[in-house]
């Protein structure tokens, strides 16, 4: 009703009354097609610990929980990739992510290479920010990974406003056998144990680019107590 700031997405107020709002999306909601829904484990990504690991592909990561994040797309194309796969190691304040999904072709550099971000919000005392790059009340922190560009940390409030911060960022993605694996090397705040995380992939060989990706919700990394 209010539209999204930044978007061709217009305000409707007054538009219709809240009747007729709801009315119209109870309407749409029964459009829905009964699909089986994609695979998911859990809620909450948790952290395991390790006291000396490497951002690399291999055998750390056996012992990490996993948790498959159904992904969404924000342009209404079908096809895969249609899950995530997110694991999570912390190595003193370092945080390795290790992202994994479906891809049967890669498409590395320009001009629609794959790729992989996680958003999470600059200020955690503030209510969680919009999932298309924040706003500017609740700014986020981009981590960003394109297959032959490398990795690139960011800072976004709204769509259309992500600016390039020279933060180091340390990001590796290896392609076999139809997955992409992306390790992402990123600062754990002090003292957070729960961080609000949101994941964003681009697939070129769907056509993916800026603004049309697959994405998840709002999830909580979490850190429990050793």
């Amino acid at each position: 009703m209010t539209g999204m700031d930044g978007t061709p997405m217009p305000s409707f107020a007054g538009a219709m009354s809240d009747r007729e709002a709801w009315a119209l999306a109870h309407f749409v909601h029964s459009l829905i097609v009964n699909n089986p829904p994609p695979r998911r484990e859990g809620t909450a990504i948790k952290v395991a610990f390790a006291s000396t690991t490497t951002n690399s592909q291999g055998d750390s990561y056996q012992d990490a929980s996993s948790l498959w994040l159904p992904l969404q797309s924000t342009w209404g194309r079908t096809g895969k990739p249609d899950a995530l796969q997110v694991q999570a190691i912390l190595t003193g304040r370092q945080l390795l992510l290790r992202l994994v999904w479906d891809d049967p072709t890669p498409n590395e550099g320009a001009p629609r290479p794959d790729g992989v971000a996680v958003q999470c919000p600059e200020d955690l005392m503030k209510p969680l920010p919009s999932l298309f790059w924040g706003d500017p009340q609740a700014p986020v922190r981009v981590w960003r990974w394109m297959a032959g560009r490398g990795g690139e940390v960011g800072r976004a409030t709204g769509v259309g406003t992500m600016r390039r911060q020279s933060t180091p960022f340390e990001a590796n993605g290896q392609w076999r056998q139809g997955q992409w694996s992306v390790v992402m090397k990123i600062p754990l705040p002090d003292g957070v144990q729960r961080l609000p995380m949101a994941f964003s992939v681009w697939d070129g060989g769907s056509g993916d680019e800026g603004e049309r990706r697959m994405m998840t919700g709002w999830h909580w990394l979490v850190v429990e107590p050793r």
